[in-house]
């Protein structure tokens, strides 16, 4: 057997400086990896959207519980990189060479490192992060031996046991997003346009730490001429844009991963860079003219897989992150997006004409008045939306755009309503 270098191995990175929030995430992840059972090694995972801090969540909290290991192993396997992701036989190779010494000559087939990795944790307490996982072939190969525990994170929610164990990572609370920009940037503490700022950067912890570091290096820029930058569609990139991290890069890379694996899902889901806000799913089916419920659902959830949609359970509708809309709007080609306007705005309209109808009876006014007030904007949308398309020459592509799904997708959206109500 492989001689075993006896050392005490740390690989974690320095702890996260201004780390807020995720206080529950924390406790809870803090308890699972102290009081596990001694039987059997336990895999967490914490998953999310690109830049909503699960690495440094991951990190902050393997740095509380390192003590009560042996030791913790780092890896970065940079599914989501713009380089080249860290093969699978390599992510094992570092994970045993603290163990054998760096310079021992150790195997490249994966199976048999998996089983040398094993063999090193046997009987010990170790800790394993791996951050920026893509697949469940590397958390097979990293399955620690009772009494270790794997950390992972990753862009899609991987299927673990318990499923307890998967931690979607939301975005930071309003309070939690001002302490962390104003611990770079103290001047901006009582600006009336802070709030502004915060929402515009989504509450991802990302743009608010590469906003606050632009904004507290010149200050001579106002956070007014600031937000005018990011409201640029000319601009915005490079207001998110610092020393070596660009966010809408970043973000970006979750749908170009998608649209190497699946074209036509990922010019779907740029596409609806159109709804201003939430949407039900009878706004998506009339947006991508799908008449099939159980294709519409199943690719749904593969977008929220791949952090590209928000759901709310509760109201059963889909929300479109602001910083990743303005993603899909700019890769979004114009007949994709002309497509999309034309379908969007006749179901509104429809609506519009619809619910009017409901109200002149009795025992539906009130119903339709809340529905009304429901699509509000989403009617001043599609509104503003034929009144500049009617101003201007037709292209011709919106003659076909509108048919039958219109009419179904309306019938949908009532019965959702209904349900809801």
């Amino acid at each position: 057997s492989p001689e075993v270098h006896s050392i005490r191995i740390n690989q974690l990175p320095a702890q996260v400086e201004h780390f807020f929030g995720r206080i529950q995430a924390r406790r809870q992840l803090i308890e699972a990896l102290v009081e596990q059972r001694p039987t059997v090694g336990i895999i967490c995972n914490f998953y999310g959207m690109g830049g909503i801090g699960k690495t440094a969540l991951a990190v902050w909290v393997a740095h509380a519980v390192a003590e009560v290991y042996d030791g913790v192993i780092f890896i970065e396997m940079q599914h989501s990189s713009a380089t080249q992701p860290c093969r699978l036989s390599a992510a094992l190779q570092q994970a045993v060479r603290p163990f054998l010494g760096y310079h021992a000559l150790v195997p490249t087939d994966p199976e048999e490192l998996s089983a040398i990795y094993r063999q090193m944790l046997h009987g010990r307490r170790f800790l394993v992060v791996l951050d920026d996982v893509g697949d469940l072939a590397t958390l097979r190969a990293f399955t620690p031996p009772a009494g270790c525990a794997l950390l992972t994170t990753s862009r899609d929610r991987l299927l673990i046991d318990p499923p307890a164990n998967a931690w979607d990572v939301p975005t930071l609370q309003i309070q939690d997003a001002q302490a962390l920009l104003l611990s770079r940037a103290p001047h901006l503490e009582h600006d009336p346009l802070l709030p502004t700022l915060l929402e515009r950067c989504d509450y991802l912890p990302l743009a608010v730490r590469q906003a606050s570091t632009i904004l507290a290096e010149q200050p001579s820029l106002s956070l007014a001429r600031y937000l005018m930058r990011l409201d640029s569609a000319l601009y915005r990139t490079a207001a998110f844009h610092h020393a070596d991290q660009d966010v809408y890069d970043i973000l970006g890379r979750s749908d170009a991963q998608l649209a190497l694996q699946n074209p036509g899902l990922a010019t779907r889901w740029r596409m609806l860079h159109i709804c201003p806000n939430e949407f039900p799913a009878s706004v998506v089916a009339t947006i991508w003219a799908e008449p099939d419920p159980y294709i519409l659902e199943a690719q749904l959830a593969e977008l929220r897989r791949f952090s590209l949609l928000r759901y709310d359970s509760a109201t059963q509708r889909y929300r479109l992150p602001r910083l990743l809309r303005d993603i899909a709007h700019d890769r979004c080609d114009t007949l994709a997006r002309t497509v999309a306007l034309e379908r969007y705005a006749a179901f509104f309209q429809c609506l519009n004409v619809y619910t009017h109808d409901l109200i002149d009876t009795p025992a539906q006014t009130i119903y339709a008045m809340a529905v009304l007030q429901e699509v509000w904007p989403d009617l001043l949308e599609a509104s503003e939306y034929l009144q500049r398309r009617n101003g201007m020459p037709s292209s011709g592509a919106e003659n076909d755009l509108v048919g039958p799904e219109v009419i179904r997708a309306i019938r949908l959206h009532f019965n959702q309503l209904t349900c809801l109500s």
